[in-house]
């Protein structure tokens, strides 16, 4: 395929910018993001950056970092959902400029430029900067820490030593052990392929692994005044839990084990399923890019990468689709590679094409049918995306004009994802609508929630923390009056234990009561 020329890439990088940045407007939903934005909530309101409490309980699951981050963010923006999934939108930059940079290194710039603008398309990467977990963060560091062990291997800099520890250490802090082994599997299927084995046993890679145990200290130290000086607090049932050990290998292997997990079953197929939609439009060509790379015997360093991430997660346990987003590096600088190097084949344009279509259908389904919007915005839209500019000439290559066809259908997409599907969704979500019911009417203060009840929505928009309703709680309101937040099946146990409820204010999941 022809190269798409710099006029291209700056049109759609920036306009999947925009797309992305008005989503970091859209409220948080009542799942991780919520989850997670109310723990670096506590932090924020008490000023201790140290304990991780999720629910005023010990919270022994993720590192400290991506809360570290949104708390800092709240100081600067107010806690909103947009300064909660800001630092995730703007490492991510780096993560896609380090992937461009890395398969400059490894290929070609071409290729590089070319793999970014498939990273940032990517179905799941769009999804991890609206529904903020952990992941778009972790995928940034691992791409990141990944361009800069290769350049190690050339340059040997000291810019690259700090780079590769800090990568690696963001990483690790962010996520746990996963975050340092899967760059770890890149170097080793790159070295295996290429050589270069002596950098393994260089001063220069010592030191870096000297810096990264530096740069991760801050997080090993925060565990041990959480959990190791205080054996008797008891996490899942056990006692005597070591902070620094669990962020080092427990984390990770109960995760493998299933010991996190509802099911624990191991699914050897879930990769391969989960990537077709989680790494859509391209995921079909990063498998024919697979095959491809074993049988022309290049660039089979990054197939190797994905088939053991692919392994690992069908081996675990603990699996969910978010999981796969550490592959995405890779997939793109191979799917790039596939693409960028030979024209298009029948097979391939049949595939664009139908990707465009799936796109296409899903767009106007979701925006027509599912939550109806003006027929005009569609159209109208449509029309600009697709026809109101001249970034494609007419001496333009076949190959190119395909391919952004399918790179505007992916923009036509998320741009009504983030105007109009999610703003709409989000109106069935119980506690941000309860928050909003009562602002300004009901002092957040006197609010309790019933036994085994919890809104993470309702406590983000209402910046406050849970408390839980109790037989001496409500003696403490300074008007007399309190109000509860319950889920309806609980209304029948909370009358019989003795409680008279006033007037409702329901949504169309949580209920208040005066």
């Amino acid at each position: 395929m022809s190269p798409l020329g710099q006029r291209n890439y700056i049109v759609f990088f920036c306009l999947l910018g925009l797309i992305v940045f008005s989503g970091l407007f859209i409220p948080l939903m009542d799942n991780d993001a919520a989850h997670h934005a109310n723990i670096a909530l506590r932090m924020y309101l008490t000023g201790d950056y140290v304990h991780l409490i999720d629910n005023g309980k010990d919270y022994l699951d993720k590192p400290h970092l991506h809360f570290w981050l949104a708390a800092m963010s709240y100081h600067v923006f107010g806690v909103t959902a947009f300064a909660y999934k800001l630092p995730s939108f703007i490492i991510s930059i780096v993560g896609l400029f380090s992937v461009y940079k890395l398969g400059g290194r490894l290929i070609d710039r071409e290729t590089g430029r070319l793999a970014a603008l498939i990273s940032a398309t990517g179905f799941a990467f769009f999804i991890s900067l609206g529904d903020v977990r952990m992941d778009a963060i972790l995928v940034a560091a691992i791409s990141f820490s990944c361009w800069q062990l290769i350049e190690l291997i050339y340059k040997k800099s000291w810019l690259n030593i700090i780079g590769a520890a800090l990568g690696l250490a963001i990483g690790f802090s962010v996520k746990g052990v996963v975050g340092v082994v899967v760059p770890m599997v890149f170097l080793w299927w790159y070295l295996l392929e290429n050589g270069g084995w002596r950098i393994l046993w260089s001063y220069k890679f010592f030191l870096t692994v000297v810096l990264f145990i530096s740069f991760i200290s801050p997080v090993l130290y925060c565990y041990y005044l959480q959990f190791d000086l205080h054996p008797e607090k008891i996490i899942r049932g056990r006692s005597h839990i070591s902070g620094i050990r669990f962020a080092l290998l427990g984390g990770g292997a109960e995760r493998f084990a299933g010991e996190m997990s509802q099911d624990g079953k191991k699914d050897w197929l879930f990769f391969i399923y989960t990537f077709l939609w989680a790494f859509a439009p391209w995921s079909i060509f990063t498998y024919i890019a697979i095959v491809r790379s074993f049988r022309k015997k290049s660039g089979w360093y990054l197939s190797a990468t994905i088939l053991t991430i692919a392994m690992l997660i069908g081996l675990a346990g603990s699996k969910l689709p978010h999981y796969l987003n550490i592959s995405f590096p890779f997939a793109a600088l191979l799917t790039a590679f596939l693409l960028n190097k030979e024209p298009l084949s029948r097979t391939n344009r049949i595939i664009m094409y139908s990707m465009v279509g799936i796109l296409m259908v899903s767009t106007i389904l979701v925006n027509g049918w599912l939550f109806p919007v003006k027929i005009y915005l569609l159209l109208g839209f449509g029309l600009i995306i697709f026809f109101g500019d001249s970034i494609i000439s007419q001496k333009t290559h076949a190959d190119v004009k395909q391919f952004t066809l399918l790179i505007r259908a992916c923009i036509f997409l998320y741009l009504f994802l983030n105007i109009n599907f999610y703003p709409h969704l989000l109106v069935y979500q119980g506690g941000q609508e309860l928050a909003q019911k009562i602002k300004g009417k009901i002092p957040v203060d006197n609010v309790y929630f019933w036994n085994n009840n919890y809104s993470s929505s309702f406590c983000f928009t209402t910046k406050t923390l849970r408390k839980e309703l109790t037989d001496t709680t409500v003696f403490k309101s300074k008007t007399g009056a309190y109000y509860i937040v319950y889920d309806s099946v609980y209304e029948k146990e909370i009358t019989e234990h003795g409680w008279v409820l006033g007037e409702k204010i329901a949504t169309q999941i949580g209920r208040a009561h005066v």
